[in-house]
């Protein structure tokens, strides 16, 4: 983490690189209220060590990229006169502005970069950037400001520090590794979340730095006298091997051994071409993955290479004519080169392909492809491309791109916790409308009673360290490229073409402006009922999300608006946007709470408040009133998510009375259900979760050392979460592993309480390496498969993102059908479920095992954890090991 020191060092940088140009902070007091356009405002000063007036100001603290980020939001008839912080004055307004917004984003309690959002008199956007350099606050450029923010992430992409010793076998999860021996360099690239400051070759120390990243290794394969270049995120280096021993050496004197031994630099061509129908793993990281339906695979060349010609080989010739196979190809005297190779195989067969495309310009370019009916590869439109994606044939026209209105709310929790939640209505065509979902909020007003009536709503409960939009929306192929690019070594000895999580500073601007200045206009002062109005554009929610990095193309959301249905979601607590109960994010006290915000949420629904921010919990939420439930309202979660749906649905059904439904259906993809899978046997199960129950108890936000992806590139939209803020990177904390086991045992045992007439779909693979298939098909069996509503679609292969656009293809007809069986019959109210079935004789056993051996257990673990605090025993990090293996 970058401290307030190093703010101070990095101002000093870029004034000397400004000039010392800093924007005008010369200003002028205010009093009474400010007169403009014919409207009054009254004046608000903001100060940063206060509580703000709720009334005057909305208040919304998010964590991108584990940064405090605090926003102020002026509300109607309010403007920002100045901010302070105690008796420091840091801002005034000193030009009559209409100054809407201040986001400021801290290190601890301090308060390091302040963003205030303006507009001038002839409705102009108007920023004012500010550094915190210790000595107080200055003025500066936008650029250096994005800048300065940029260094503060790229230190939050580190997940783990590894040691890179060049004599031993690397892992393809810690290192990208080039040792093709149709190449003459070994390169060595350390993955994007890894910190490599010590390089080792067999026991010789080559370089080591307690605060140097280093980036890039290659070296020239000589017998007689091997040459090193190491790059680092401060320095280049260069080695001679003499004797065993590595000498550092002279950048000319590399050269000029290279050029001895036939190797030229500047005319050295590493240049390959990819046969995407049998790529070569010496010189690509090829990765496959995925369903029997849907199957993706990623091609990328290994550093040091450039790629300048894909092909296929198994594309006909037609007439002897050999470059008919030929898919792209550089333009001759042009830097262009293709850094990822993105092919889908649905049913079977190369369907689909995207290429992401750049040159030493700074230029990006994403080019799709698809397969036509002679087995050649044709250019499409994006557009095509995910029409293609989603529905495995071409449109019979080319589709326009769909841009509905992500309308955007919140709501207090039982803790208090500001929850984010979020709507998209409906594409109501008139064979749709014949089953309306009745919005209490429309009923009210009159103007859009003839407007939308879809055909009911889905609520979308996101996975774990996902949010609503990462979960169920699209990425923006283009725009994460342009921004974000994708980490690659197309060079030799050369890193200016490296792109690490937005290293570029070209585009730091648009990359980071969502946060600190949000879509808002002067409009942003809305009523609450603007929000249920399916015409107001969404830039008129006021939002520090940077919804231009998704869209709804190939997305569930779009399908299921596509459908006919409303779409609701939330982001848990923790996740997105929402609050935390520690200001720790993916952390929660207890699962339970959870289940309570989704309740409480399906109330808001119910009672058509979505708009109304107001709303706060009140202890008949559970019962939701005593109305039968007369639309079709329906639940779908993803992995955590679905855990959360079901012990919903079993709560309401449990703590209600009445002849009411909870909702019309519920949907589990790729549900945690089940984590007993991850033990061998049930001693390592009694060991292991014992051991968990006191790091929860002594350690609860410490991270364990698994639990997050070792690779972030193995698919170009895993890369891009990295470089989302609001999805969690980070290892867990004990307490959501233990919450996480809490909830898969809780969710089983309370399945008595599960409506047995309640329509349920499940949609799960095989072989998901996640979330295991035993738990959603036991409960299935045993609980839900005599409901005729019901069914378990079990995909073949090994995915578990079910909802992402690659495999969307797998489930959706199949949604869709199941959706127009429930929505076609009416159904019977659920009964009050009574406890089924007893525990087996081995569950018995394994209770008095739990009970007679746990306390001894426990003891010797209570022991190894207080003298691990007092001298760091290596004995609790076994145990750190076992619980570390509930996640895996």
């Amino acid at each position: 983490m970058i401290h307030a020191k190093t703010y101070a060092i990095l101002y000093l940088i870029i004034k000397c690189v400004e000039g010392g140009e800093t924007n005008d902070l010369v200003e002028r007091e205010h009093e009474g209220r400010l007169e403009r356009k014919g409207y009054g405002y009254i004046p608000v000063e903001i100060d940063l060590e206060r509580e703000i007036n709720e009334n005057e100001v909305e208040y919304l603290k998010v964590r991108p990229y584990d940064i405090d980020i605090r926003h102020y939001n002026l509300r109607e008839g309010y403007n920002l006169m100045r901010v302070s912080k105690s008796e420091q004055e840091i801002w005034i307004n000193s030009k009559d502005h209409e100054c809407v917004n201040v986001s400021v984003a801290y290190q601890g309690d301090t308060p390091l970069l302040m963003c205030v959002n303006c507009f001038n008199s002839s409705g102009g956007d108007e920023h004012y950037y500010m550094v915190n350099n210790n000595d107080g606050w200055t003025g500066m450029r936008d650029r250096s400001f994005y800048s300065i923010f940029n260094k503060f992430v790229l230190e939050t992409t580190i997940s783990r520090t590894v040691d890179l010793n060049l004599a031993e076998e690397l892992l393809e999860e810690d290192f990208y590794v080039n040792r093709s021996p149709k190449f003459p360099f070994t390169v060595v690239v350390p993955n994007v979340s890894v910190m490599v400051n010590r390089l080792y070759s067999g026991n010789d120390l080559v370089w080591e730095s307690p605060s140097t990243r280093l980036l890039y290794v290659s070296v020239y394969r000589n017998t007689d006298r091997p040459l090193m270049c190491l790059i680092t995120s401060s320095l280049t280096l260069f080695f001679a091997n003499e004797e065993g021993t590595w000498r550092e050496i002279k950048e000319a004197e590399y050269t000029r051994g290279l050029k001895e031994m036939g190797v030229d630099l500047s005319s050295f061509d590493n240049s390959v071409s990819l046969d995407v129908s049998s790529p070569d793993n010496d010189s690509f990281l090829v990765t496959s993955f995925g369903s029997e339906l849907v199957y993706f695979r990623k091609c990328n060349p290994r550093p040091g290479l450039r790629l300048t010609s894909v092909y296929d080989s198994q594309v006909p010739s037609h007439h002897g004519n050999e470059s008919s196979n030929s898919i792209w190809s550089s333009p001759p005297s042009s830097t262009d080169h293709c850094v990822y190779v993105g092919i889908n195989i649905m049913d079977g067969v190369p369907a689909l392909m995207n290429l992401y495309i750049k040159n030493q310009g700074g230029d990006h370019r994403v080019e799709y492809f698809v397969r036509v009916h002679d087995g050649s590869w044709a250019p499409i439109t994006e557009s095509e491309y995910f029409y293609v994606m989603k529905n495995n044939k071409m449109p019979a026209e080319s589709p326009k791109r769909i841009n509905p209105t992500l309308l955007r709310s919140h709501f207090r929790n039982k803790q208090g916790l500001q929850i984010q939640t979020y709507c998209s209505k409906a594409h109501v065509t008139h064979d749709q409308s014949h089953n309306g979902f009745n919005d209490q909020q429309d009923n009210k007003d009159n103007r859009h009673k003839h407007s939308h009536k879809p055909r009911g709503a889905f609520v979308l409960v996101h996975g774990n360290r996902e949010y609503f939009v990462s979960n169920f929306l699209n990425t923006e192929t283009l725009w994460n490229f342009k921004n974000f690019g994708y980490p690659t070594f197309p060079n030799i000895n050369v890193v200016s073409d490296f792109e690490l999580m937005g290293s570029n500073k070209g585009h730091v601007i648009e990359r980071f402006e969502g946060l600190f200045s949000p879509n808002v206009t002067t409009s942003s002062h809305l009523s609450s009922n603007d929000l249920n109005n399916p015409s107001v554009h969404s830039s008129l929610v006021g939002t520090p999300l940077a919804l231009q990095r998704f869209h709804y193309e190939c997305s569930l959301v779009g399908a299921l608006n596509e459908m006919g249905f409303d779409v609701y979601g939330i982001d848990m607590q923790s996740f997105g946007l929402s609050e935390s109960i520690s200001g720790s994010r993916c952390y929660v006290d207890s699962f339970d709470d959870l289940v309570d915000d989704l309740l409480q949420f399906v109330d808001i629904i119910k009672r058509g408040k979505f708009a109304d921010k107001s709303q706060t919990w009140y202890p008949d939420v559970v019962s939701m009133g005593t109305e039968p439930l007369n639309h079709n309202l329906f639940l779908l979660g993803y992995s955590m998510g679905a855990n959360v749906v079901f012990q919903a649905a079993q709560k309401f059904n449990r703590d209600t009375e009445g002849p009411f439904n909870f909702v019309n259906g519920i949907v589990s993809l790729s549900g945690m259900i089940d984590m007993d899978s991850n033990f061998s046997n049930v001693f390592e199960k009694m060991f292991s979760l014992m051991a968990l129950k006191v790091l929860n108890a002594v350690a609860p936000h410490s991270e364990s050392s698994r639990g997050s992806h070792n690779d972030w590139t193995r698919k170009m939209s895993d890369y891009q979460k990295l470089c989302d803020g609001f999805y969690f990177t980070k290892n867990y904390s004990y307490r959501t592993i233990h919450e996480m086991v809490k909830a898969a045992k809780n969710l089983n045992s309370g399945m008595r309480y599960y409506p047995n007439n309640m329509p349920t779909l499940f949609v799960h693979c095989e072989k998901d390496p996640v979330c295991s298939i035993e738990g959603p098909k036991k409960i299935y069996h045993e609980y839900i498969k005599g409901n005729p509503y019901s069914e378990f679609i079990e995909l073949k292969g090994n995915s578990h993102e079910t909802p992402n656009p690659l495999f969307i293809y797998n489930f959706l007809n199949e949604l869709r059908l199941w959706i127009d069986i429930v929505t076609s019959h009416k159904q019977p109210t659920p009964p009050r479920s009574k406890a089924i079935g007893k525990s087996s004789l081995w569950n018995k056993i394994e209770v008095i095992l739990y009970v007679l051996i746990g306390s001894l257990i426990k003891t010797v673990i209570i022991v190894l954890v207080l003298k691990y605090k007092k001298k760091k025993k290596r004995n609790v990090e076994r145990i750190v090991d076992n619980v570390d293996c509930i996640v895996q």
